[in-house]
């Protein structure tokens, strides 16, 4: 099986966002079935934010973090 998660918050000036895109494990060595194993799931964890440092010009810095307990 394949399935994924995750939650995400926004609005107009910042987001935050938490997501696990695979929940189920496979190792290529073994046999063809998929384990849940929560300590063995990428966890990407990304937020940003909206500077508006002149009326006409927009930043938004974003970044991204991996984590794989």
């Amino acid at each position: 099986p394949a399935a994924g998660a995750g939650v995400a918050y926004y609005s107009n000036k910042f987001y935050l966002s938490l997501s696990a895109p695979s929940l189920f494990y496979y190792n290529q060595n073994e046999e063809a079935k998929g384990e849940f194993a929560p300590d063995k799931i990428n966890y990407l964890f990304s937020g940003g934010y909206l500077f508006r440092p002149l009326e006409s010009v927009a930043l938004q810095p974003s970044g991204l973090v991996i984590f794989n307990p």
